[in-house]
């Protein structure tokens, strides 16, 4: 019997490893083919070379391999291992398929569509082990100060290092000035943003309340002078008569002190009205805390190329996403050497006339402004991506793109990609336009991110501002169904450059609730009044991003209900959520309240885990539902620990004014 019992509760998961992708585009990578003619590549882009471009002894060496020679039995055992990796010799190899370029997401939170049962239980020993060590290193990291942004020269692998341990070191000697401007841009402090809200140092008022503590959040905009970048590709070598893959370097984009202020520049006006203030120079050792964000790649390779034209690149990563803001000395990374590299290889600049408007802003057939067209689509992918990378360091989501606010999710995500299957609206056609937007993760056409400058759409905004001015609710102050929350009142001069809420003084409504669910089964409870035509979202963050600040925080799987109180005092749903698109937390987003009256959130913890749809392919085969049970695959302790709540809204009367 017990036999059989594990069997069943095994059942599901076999389903797994046939899960399909549902046409999902929210995974870690996702391909973006451009236009929908395909590109003619030149042949020496990645395996054949260009030989009036080769040193007299490569060609010397590339001449030794024709006519095609035997090989010996090492090469041969060599070329059996990748069955791709063939021996090309005296072959004209051409590139005729469509270019797919595949952006890879730093900060993504898993990809469900393609995921076995051994990669979810990775996932949640990976959790666990994460968990254990986590307790010890806050310890140690508690009252220090980042003063190790990383050396120039020592970036490969630099991500480990400011990830186990935020030690104390020297500041970097000063670079000396070329010119007047040599120096760089001093920290510029941005206005603050929120004029209203939680009054500082002030515990238990209204709610019950803690404000969150905030200065401004300093960042140092690292330039280091890497000489080389490194691309993973396959490429022919003509001393070994193949195609071998590995590393090849390419001479580094070297930024120059008017690039650096333009990027500088750019960011100042993309967080223009928040707390924000941006400097060249690396602040003094033990003076204050402060994010570094580095324009290089952390990794041995950022690119990667096969022969088939199929490009994979990792344009940035965040350290972490920080929820609420609280740690000021975290790092990210950016690379622009993308763009060098397609300058380096693609002779005919096939991609960057395909894939940017840099050839309508400069005229490209005059090969002496090659450099400028490059430059300026290198400058303006750095500066997005650094503000994106940047929007992860202070809490910032991938689905915070998501907007108007009120029109629901992207229109290039799946309704089920969400557990249960999203319902609402998917008109949020603006989405393309925010910051927090990529490829990866909404579905971002690649060429948005190098066109134009981006803004920090509604739900952004809110973000931002509730970091500066919000304040910290406590479930045993607010919760259960005898208390009604209060929410804080957001009011800001910021506006929208462009959209249906452009130019319009946004009002937003917002708290943020710190809960622990102590027994699988138990449920938390939150009411509140609500008003018709009001768009209520709400977040539950318990297991894919950590609060770091929190050295007691235990990872939790929630999910959330929405009900409407009938004066019957029976309980309507209105909404609700268990998984997002992105991991396991739940979202949910933007649910119309269609009357006046009392609403109750519900918070708890569900045994089932959700790992998307198996397709019965027998002749009329149904969709089979893919779940996991926590309790019977002893993953139990999951269902118990901490999370944080947040639930936001916006005016009715804003609403009803948008077009």
């Amino acid at each position: 019997m017990r036999v059989l019992l594990s069997i069943l509760s095994f059942s599901m998961l076999l389903c797994i490893s046939v899960a399909s992708s549902n046409g999902g585009s929210q995974g870690d990578l996702v391909s973006w083919h451009g236009k929908d003619s395909p590109i003619n590549l030149p042949k020496n882009l990645l395996l054949v070379p260009d030989e009036s471009m080769l040193s007299p002894e490569d060609r010397r060496a590339l001449q030794r391999c024709r006519p095609r020679r035997e090989r010996t039995d090492t090469e041969r055992e060599d070329e059996n291992e990748d069955e791709e990796n063939q021996d090309f010799a005296g072959q004209e190899f051409k590139i005729d398929n469509v270019v797919d370029i595949t952006v890879v997401e730093g900060n993504q939170a898993m990809d469900r569509r393609n995921m076995t049962t051994n990669d979810l239980l990775g996932i949640l020993d990976s959790k666990r082990a994460d968990q254990a060590s986590r307790s010890r290193r806050n310890r140690q990291l508690k009252g220090q100060r980042n003063t190790n942004s990383v050396e120039p020269g020592n970036i490969r692998g630099a991500h480990r290092q400011l990830n186990d341990k935020k030690g104390k070191k020297e500041p970097k000697e000063p670079k000396e000035p070329k010119d007047k401007k040599g120096a760089g841009k001093s920290p510029k402090k941005g206005k603050k943003g929120a004029k209203k809200g939680c009054k500082k140092g002030k515990k238990g008022d209204k709610n019950g309340s803690d404000c969150d503590s905030h200065e401004t959040q300093l960042v140092y905009l690292e330039f280091p002078s890497t000489e080389v970048f490194y691309v993973m590709q396959l490429y022919y070598d003509p001393y070994r008569c193949r195609v071998v893959y590995g590393p090849r370097p390419y001479e580094a984009y070297q930024y120059s002190r008017e690039d650096m202020d333009h990027i500088q520049g750019e960011l100042e006006a993309m967080f223009d009205g928040y707390d924000f203030a941006f400097t060249q120079e690396q602040p003094e050792a033990n003076s204050t805390e402060y994010s570094t964000i580095t324009f290089d790649c952390w990794f041995d390779s950022c690119i990667s190329v096969d022969f088939r034209g199929r490009i994979r690149i990792l344009f940035g990563q965040a350290e972490k996403i920080d929820l609420r803001n609280t740690d000021y000395s975290d790092n990210a990374f950016v690379q622009g050497n993308f763009w060098q590299f397609a300058k380096s290889v693609d002779y005919n600049d096939f991609i960057l006339r395909q894939y940017t408007n840099a050839c309508d802003l400069v005229d490209c057939e005059n090969r002496e402004n090659r450099d400028e067209a490059y430059r300026s689509v290198i400058l303006r992918q750095a500066s997005r991506t650094a503000a994106h990378e940047l929007g992860h360091l202070t809490g910032l989501r991938h689905h915070d793109s998501f907007g108007p606010y009120g029109n629901g999710i992207a229109p290039t995500i799946p309704y089920s990609s969400f557990y249960p299957t999203y319902d609402g609206l998917n008109e949020g056609d603006e989405t393309f336009l925010h910051i927090m937007g990529s490829g990866a993760s909404v579905g971002q056409p690649f060429w948005f991110e190098v066109n134009r400058t981006d803004f920090f759409s509604e739900r952004s905004m809110l973000k931002l501002l509730a970091n500066e001015a919000g304040e910290v609710l406590h479930e045993e102050d607010v919760g259960g169904l005898d208390n009604s929350i209060k929410f804080n009142k957001l009011h800001t001069d910021i506006t929208l450059p462009e959209g249906v809420h452009a130019g319009k003084k946004l009002e937003f409504e917002e708290i943020f609730v710190k809960g622990s669910i102590s027994a699988p089964g138990e449920t938390d409870f939150y009411r509140f009044k609500g008003k018709a035509g009001e768009v209520i979202s709400a977040e539950f963050n318990g297991f894919d991003i950590f609060p770091y600040y929190d050295e007691d925080y235990n990872v939790t799987i929630g999910a959330l209900n929405l009900y409407k109180e009938e004066e019957d005092g029976t309980w309507m749903l209105v909404s609700q959520n268990h998984q997002n698109f992105e991991g396991f937390d739940a979202l949910m987003i933007d649910a119309t309240l269609e009357t006046d009256g009392t609403f109750i959130m519900e918070v708890f913890s569900p045994d089932s885990v959700f790992m998307g749809y198996c397709i019965d392919y027998r002749p009329y085969g149904p969709v089979l539902l893919s779940l996991m049970s926590l309790d019977r695959t002893g993953y139990s302790d999951f269902r118990v620990g901490n999370y944080y709540l947040s639930i936001y809204k916006i005016a009715a009367e804003e609403m009803e004014d948008s077009p």
